[in-house]
Parts: structure tokens; sequence; C-alpha cells
């Protein structure tokens, strides 16, 4: 059911670790939940394969910072 919301936006969400490395990552599990004062969430889920935390998490969690890119 969920697939059927077409077309569905896609975020790309950029950070960078505390030695340096840039990354950006694709969500499409991304919403805006609150105006005032603006707000968005997205879920940045452990990797399937291993259940290792991805890296955008763990950038964020090391520097505090992260930059959500809406694409159009």
């Amino acid at each position: 059911m969920i697939g059927s919301v077409v077309p569905r936006p896609i975020a790309f969400v950029s950070t960078i670790s505390s030695e340096g490395k840039q990354n950006v990552a694709p969500f499409s599990y991304f919403n805006g939940v609150c105006s005032k004062p603006p707000t968005i969430m997205f879920a940045p889920a452990r990797r399937g394969w291993d259940g290792d935390e991805k890296d955008t998490l763990i950038n964020i969690r090391e520097t505090n910072e992260f930059v959500v890119n809406i694409v159009s």
C-alpha cells in the first residue's frame, strides 16, 4: 500500500563525519512534523545486511549537524 503513493518525494541528507568525510544518502521516509518551529523527521534505520548503523546516523551523533535537501 505504501508504494502506491506517487510521486514519492526523495530527500538527500548530507553529513560530514568528525574526520571530515562527506556523506550524502537518499531517504524516502521523511516528513514535515511541525511548522512552529519548522521540524522534519527522517528514519536512518540500521543497514539490512549486517545491522550496523548507517554512516548518516553515526555522523549526526558525532557532529550534531546535517542538511536535508528535497528533490523537486
